[in-house]
């Protein structure tokens, strides 16, 4: 039986724990505006007409643009508002904008007299969809933009400070990141505002749609761990793969909001208007089938695809066969480069064996499956760095055929 092949996962089929080391406050605004950890003096206050709609994972904070933000007053020695001063803290959280224009305040903490020039905030531009950050001391600031270029709708935002490098991460991967001579000390007497500001630029004005995942860390949080915080919404979680004609796929869409579904080409696709269809494609070769993700709070159309790599087995050449000279089982390096065995199973419509043996003839590995891989161990025991032999018998238009080799463990 013919099996599937995955060559790359493009985002992760669950969402990984995230940290609760250091987090000094946790706002998932499923319909409230308190502190998920538990701690009372982070509860929010609402300001003008504040409301919850569908989130990222359940609901979001929905603001409207006009005056609408949070408020999370200080004054308590364990407030949230205390992380912000010169010590590290790593922000997190997400947003769909709702706005056409101007500079939209997502997070900010200032004095509300807007004298004192000690402050930090993050600004999103829909217009040019550029992300700011700054943080600012007297004649010392740091800040940091990225102009957004992906297709999705809901975006996550990160910002890290560690001594004094200030980094910005998008969904995951970060995007810009700057050094300052001097830790800047952000601390002052004002509230922290979601979705405001307290002193607003000419330019700048309240944030207009969806705000989610607010996660405040009193620590650097390094970039394993913001990639964690990623949740990687209306993105296809399915891994781009090999798989042959006529053989099917079903799609896995992490959509929490969508109400409209798009596929492209529609050839294939069992329902295109449906989230998650069953693919099963009509032509050989390497095909890329499209989604576009609507819904019923912003006019924003998310856009994602994934590639299959389709082969048609009556193309197939047996006679040749494609082993790698050598391979990583070390858990550091690219997926692909951490197991061994043959690169093109299809090819080989009957197995009799393949074997692995080390310098003194050992065998190590034997299997009669051409998709199994070997991961570099013997009875659960990394084997040493070193040449290995390898030995593959299989039937090849009705004739028995014997290739061997080498490969190169490198740890």
């Amino acid at each position: 039986m013919r099996r599937l092949l995955f060559l790359s996962l493009l985002f992760p089929v669950a969402v990984a724990a995230q940290s609760t080391l250091g987090l000094s406050a946790y706002y998932p605004f499923e319909s409230n505006l308190g502190d998920a950890g538990g701690e009372a003096s982070n509860l929010g206050v609402p300001v003008g007409a504040v409301d919850f709609d569908c989130g990222v994972v359940d609901q979001a904070l929905l603001l409207g643009g006009n005056e609408d933000f949070v408020r999370i007053p200080g004054g308590a020695s364990n407030n949230v508002n205390r992380e912000f001063d010169d010590e590290d803290f790593t922000l997190s959280l997400y947003f769909k904008s709702t706005a056409t224009d101007g500079n939209r305040y997502l997070i900010s903490k200032r004095d509300t007299s807007c004298a004192d020039e000690q402050y930090f905030h993050v600004r999103y531009a829909p217009a040019s969809r550029t992300v700011e950050a700054t943080l600012r001391q007297g004649n010392e600031s740091a800040t940091l933009t990225h102009v957004i270029t992906n297709a999705s709708c809901w975006q996550h935002l990160a910002l890290v400070r560690e001594n004094n490098r200030l980094r910005l991460f998008l969904n995951g991967t970060e995007v810009a990141d700057v050094l300052t001579s001097n830790r800047i000390n952000i601390d002052n007497t004002g509230d922290l505002l979601i979705g405001a500001s307290a002193c607003s630029a000419p330019d700048g004005q309240p944030f207009a749609g969806l705000i989610d995942e607010v996660r405040i860390y009193g620590r650097a949080l390094p970039p394993s761990e913001v990639q964690e915080l990623y949740f990687a919404p209306d993105r296809i979680l399915t891994p781009s793969t090999l798989l042959f004609l006529s053989e099917s796929i079903d799609i896995t869409l992490n959509s929490n909001c969508g109400t409209s579904f798009s596929w492209s080409p529609t050839a294939g696709v069992e329902t295109p208007t449906e989230a998650e269809p069953t693919i099963t494609p009509v032509v050989a070769g390497r095909q890329v089938y499209r989604v576009r993700i609507a819904d019923e709070i912003s006019s924003c159309v998310a856009r994602d695809s994934i590639v299959l790599q389709v082969i048609d087995p009556d193309s197939l050449d047996c006679t040749q066969l494609f082993l790698p000279k050598a391979f990583t089982p070390n858990g550091i390096g690219p997926a692909a480069n951490e197991d061994f065995g043959i690169s093109n199973p299809f090819a080989v419509p009957e197995l009799v064996s393949f074997e692995i043996y080390d310098r003194y003839g050992g065998q190590v590995f034997r299997t009669n499956d051409p998709f199994a891989r070997w991961d570099g161990s013997f009875k659960g025991q990394p084997v040493n760095p070193g040449v290995m032999v390898w030995r593959v018998v299989y039937r090849c238009e009705d004739q028995e055929v014997v290739r061997s080799g080498s490969v190169t463990i490198l740890r």
